[in-house]
């Protein structure tokens, strides 16, 4: 990801996405974004749309593609956006607002970028390029000085948009899936009415947790914040079924239901 950091409200550069086949500006679903995702999308537009203006300036037909994409921005826009997204991204990192996933990402490519340098530096030193070797020198103390400042920040958690619910709707799974997975018996018509209820919690939780989900969001990412709603929600049931079988004493009531993952 590079800049890392998703993170709540845009608050800016006119609420970024421009044809990149996110939402436009719709706050109401868009509290949350991936800056780097977006960045290489709008990278990818700026060279498309330099593309095709150099195409006219040739005097050659656009494709509709390219057409659409001229007429509906322009590449000063584009650049002014990557401008923003890229300052922001830096203050999300200065500021520690990475998640584990981004920090060892961006661990990993400033790493990558310090053995490059030294590599150079010592190319530099045998070639006796003083002036080379000081610039590279320069820059593997700013990028030393990176890895640190990322190493020293705790990772975040970025909550689901719908997580109360989430959890919610899964407290109520939970024991369905518990007693569906009830062995020795046969469930009785009101059992097996509330396990027929299932099908459609699971559907109403997926639903929410994809209108949860940032733009340009990897799967890596958002499946880890769902399985740690999910593995809360498992933890409140526990909690709760413990507490009933407590109070029930040693009436030979038994303890709860083994908890289904």
């Amino acid at each position: 990801k590079g800049c890392g950091g998703s993170h709540p409200k845009l608050e800016s550069h006119q609420q970024l996405p421009m044809h990149t086949g996110a939402p436009t500006h719709q706050t109401a679903h868009a509290d949350r974004f991936e800056p780097q995702a977006l960045m290489a999308e709008l990278q990818e537009r700026k060279a498309a749309f330099d593309a095709a203006e150099q195409k006219m300036m040739r005097m050659e037909p656009l494709t509709d593609e390219e057409q659409e994409l001229y007429d509906l921005t322009s590449g000063d826009a584009i650049q002014e956006k990557l401008t923003w997204l890229s300052a922001h991204c830096k203050a999300m990192v200065e500021n520690g607002e990475i998640t584990m996933g981004e920090k060892q990402q961006l661990r990993e490519q400033v790493g990558d970028k310090l053995t490059a340098a030294r590599e150079e530096l010592a190319a530099a030193e045998a070639e006796n390029k003083p002036k080379k070797a000081e610039k590279l020198t320069q820059a593997i103390t700013n990028l030393s000085a990176r890895h640190a400042m990322i190493m020293e920040h705790t990772p975040i958690r970025h909550p689901l948009k719908h997580e109360q619910a989430i959890v919610k709707l899964r407290r109520e799974l939970i024991p369905l899936q518990q007693l569906e997975a009830t062995k020795g018996r046969l469930l009785t018509m009101a059992e097996t009415k509330k396990v027929g209820a299932i099908p459609d919690l699971i559907d109403e939780i997926e639903q929410l947790e994809n209108d949860s989900r940032a733009w340009f969001e990897d799967d890596t990412e958002f499946n880890a914040r769902c399985d740690t709603v999910a593995n809360a929600a498992v933890k409140l049931v526990q909690k709760s079924q413990k507490a009933a079988a407590k109070k029930k004493g040693g009436s030979g009531g038994g303890g709860g239901w083994k908890t289904a993952r």
